[in-house]
């Protein structure tokens, strides 16, 4: 079974960069994640989540995602890999590919039908079932309240915690009261699993409160910025994380405040390709990419910050 601790730090969660044609740009691919994973204080990458379009793509090229980031990412920084299923043997079928195919973790998604309900004990038996059948560690995601079911209750939390292959938490809730009501509980019963605050919009606020670490899309965007953050508020420096959380600001409230919020991600893209970290802005289709206004409104909240010089056009 994997070692319970310690599964703290930085996690970006990176896009997937893609060509015109809708493809896996594995070049721009390489070269952001290999970036991402030299930085320092990073200590994993989590390919496949939301801002790397999982949702998106097929098995086979999730697979390769993985394969891809383990290439290019130094040893010693881990790499998660998002998995997303519609039923249990799906789960189990993902959780072993992607343990082939490089991954030292797997964050695991709420089932998609749980968006509409869930029979009280499936999300228990759901994460029984992967811990049985693989060795894998595993990164639960506790969603939004406004993601229906798929948000779990406290005690079905902590039962999903207890389980011998769960070593940390997504905590994506935006209720802040709520947020402060898991962390403390889960670190009382299970002190050594891993609470990760992936609350882009707020992340201060979640840091203050308690966290052992982050797992956030902006991270995969200002990674030094994060790591800043996360690192001013463990040596209880309110100071410093004030200014940090200051210059994130306008990126923070463009990417992810601005509607309509699909295209959070979207907008991630954009930022990285005017920054010249990847070759296009394109993503899988049904999304949509940014109109012109758009794309400008990244371009203004990015000199805002003062983090970059930009390059003209």
């Amino acid at each position: 079974m994997p070692d319970r601790g310690p599964w703290g730090g930085v996690y970006p969660a990176p896009v997937c960069p893609m060509r015109p044609d809708q493809s896996i740009d594995f070049e721009s691919l390489a070269r952001l994640y290999g970036w991402l994973g030299r930085r320092p204080g990073i200590a994993g990458l989590v390919v496949n989540a939301n801002a790397g379009e999982g949702t998106f793509l097929s098995q086979d090229e999730r697979n390769a995602v993985v394969a891809a980031a383990r290439k290019v990412v130094p040893p010693g920084v881990r790499i998660v890999a998002g998995l997303v299923a519609s039923s249990t043997a799906e789960g189990i079928a993902q959780l072993r590919e992607v343990q082939a195919s490089g991954a030292d973790a797997a964050l695991v998604f709420p089932v998609r039908d749980w968006l509409i309900s869930r029979q009280a004990g499936a999300a228990e038996r759901y994460f029984e079932r992967l811990s049985a059948a693989a060795d894998l560690p595993i990164f639960a995601f506790q969603s939004p309240h406004t993601r229906g079911a798929a948000a779990y209750e406290l005690a079905t939390l902590t039962r999903i915690a207890a389980l011998p292959t769960v070593v940390g938490i997504k905590n994506a809730v935006w209720e802040v009261r709520r947020y402060q009501e898991e962390y403390r509980h889960l670190k009382q019963v299970h002190p050594a699993l891993a609470v990760l605050s992936a609350n882009d919009s707020h992340v201060l606020a979640t840091l203050a409160i308690g966290a052992d670490g982050v797992l956030l899309g902006l991270a995969g965007l200002v990674p030094d910025l994060i790591v800043r953050l996360v690192e001013s508020l463990a040596r209880a420096d309110l100071a410093d994380a004030r200014a940090a959380d200051l210059q994130l600001w306008p990126i923070s409230q463009a990417i992810y405040h601005t509607p309509p919020y699909a295209l959070r991600h979207t907008r991630t893209k954009a930022a990285l390709k005017i920054l010249g970290l990847i070759d296009h802005d394109t993503v899988r289709e049904p999304l949509l990419g940014l109109d012109a206004d758009g794309t400008t409104a990244v371009r203004a909240a990015l000199e805002a910050s003062g983090l970059f010089r930009l390059p003209s056009g």
